[in-house]
């Protein structure tokens, strides 16, 4: 799918930069008194009339429209790879959080007036991981490293 979009985006680009083709457009006489107009890409009658022709220029928003989906298809995919790898980033869905990182310890849910606003918790050996969800998608994750357990484990040959 990502090929296809990528291959349209190109033809399109190069629709819009491929430059303009003579062409000749004559009056031949097929039988006596019966004249048929042929076009030709070289001269086809010492009279011939040369018709210049232009490639059809997409309107902008189909090119734009075209880019935008083949983004958003390399973000999923891009969302999709990391989640596999164990990796939460931004953008994420809940369940794609699940997926890499498994249930969390503790939800604390708030509503706001345009949406929900979740924060997911996750208890590590010495430090906590948080997942910041809007609307779910994540919207931030940061980490609070506990250093006092950090320095014990380090103390301890850990």
């Amino acid at each position: 799918m990502v090929r296809i979009i990528g291959v349209i985006i190109s033809l399109a680009l190069f629709a819009t930069t491929a430059s303009a083709r003579e062409v000749f457009r004559c009056q031949v006489e097929r039988t006596p008194g019966e004249a048929v107009t042929v076009l030709s890409d070289r001269p086809c009658a010492p009279d011939a009339e040369t018709l210049t022709v232009r490639p059809a220029t997409p309107p902008g928003h189909v090119v734009a429209d075209a880019a935008e989906r083949l983004a958003a298809i390399e973000d999923a995919q891009r969302l999709r790879q990391a989640a596999e790898k164990g990796e939460v980033l931004v953008g994420m869905t809940a369940d794609q959080v699940r997926q890499a990182w498994g249930r969390p310890d503790r939800k604390n849910l708030s509503d706001y007036a345009h949406g929900q606003r979740d924060q997911w918790v996750y208890y590590r050996h010495n430090r906590t991981d948080y997942v910041h969800l809007e609307d779910g998608r994540v919207s931030s994750v940061s980490a609070s490293v506990d250093v006092e357990r950090e320095q014990r484990a380090i103390l301890m040959g850990q």
